[in-house]
């Protein structure tokens, strides 16, 4: 079976679950459409690190995406993601600059690519899929497209978009499945989406994914009441005063 067709809390769904439970059910009820950018950055995230079993196919140049063109929806009919010739030719050129990097090729040495892993706790069922996983060295890694990779934005980045919260998932998935540790030693492969398409390799403060563990757990509790009890609120029910 499919990772992605496997019951189980996977790292994106808990930071649904940290914004509100009702994010949570809402995503999961009602998934959305994924957008462009969505969509080229799992372009670049397969290619990268699933080589050789990318499904997608490439447009010819100067092809429209309408459907009334014969020629289009033919390709359309194939079931097969369907990609841009520049997008295709960006991220061709995205992958290259990262195997080109030092750190990353450091980094991405002797590991495991879209590492799978399921287990069980706090009765809860969970999932992740790790971008990196040097199980000898016992570290994790993942893959990050943004617009700015530098260390004066991407911080924002790593504290705003839930990154710490799936890094301590992801430690979670090696220490229940395994029963080793894989930390301290957590990194993100930043690159930026724009020519040159620079990329950077950060170490993150175990420190900070500690807090993000015991943020955690408590999402995991909140889990089990929602599911036990079928409600799955808002933020608060109480007055908040700012």
């Amino acid at each position: 079976m499919e990772y992605y067709e496997q019951e189980g809390l996977s790292g994106s769904r808990l930071g649904l679950l940290a914004r509100s439970p009702a994010h949570y059910r809402e995503a999961v009820d009602n998934p959305k459409e994924p957008t462009e950018a969505m969509q080229f950055g799992s372009l670049v995230h397969s290619l990268l690190l699933e080589p050789g079993s990318s499904n997608y196919l490439v447009l010819p140049e100067g092809m429209r995406r309408d459907k009334r063109n014969k020629d289009y929806a033919a390709l359309l009919a194939t079931g097969r993601p369907l990609v841009r010739h520049q997008d295709m030719a960006a991220a061709e050129e995205m992958v290259d600059a990262v195997r080109l990097d030092q750190a990353s090729s450091l980094v991405m040495a002797d590991s495991e690519f879209e590492a799978p892993f399921f287990w069980v706790e706090d009765e809860v069922q969970c999932k992740g899929k790790l971008d990196i996983y040097n199980a000898e060295a016992y570290y994790i890694a993942d893959y990050k497209t943004c617009i700015d990779a530098s260390p004066e934005k991407f911080r924002y980045k790593v504290l705003d978009m839930g990154y710490l919260l799936q890094l301590a998932h992801y430690q979670a998935a090696v220490k229940q499945s395994t029963g080793r540790d894989a930390y301290p030693g957590a990194m993100v492969i930043a690159q930026e989406k724009e020519s040159p398409y620079v990329v950077q390799v950060y170490s993150i403060n175990q420190a900070l994914i500690d807090e993000a563990h015991e943020h955690r757990r408590r999402l995991l509790a909140l889990y089990k009441e929602c599911s036990a009890s079928g409600v799955w609120h808002g933020y608060s029910k109480e007055v908040i005063e700012l």
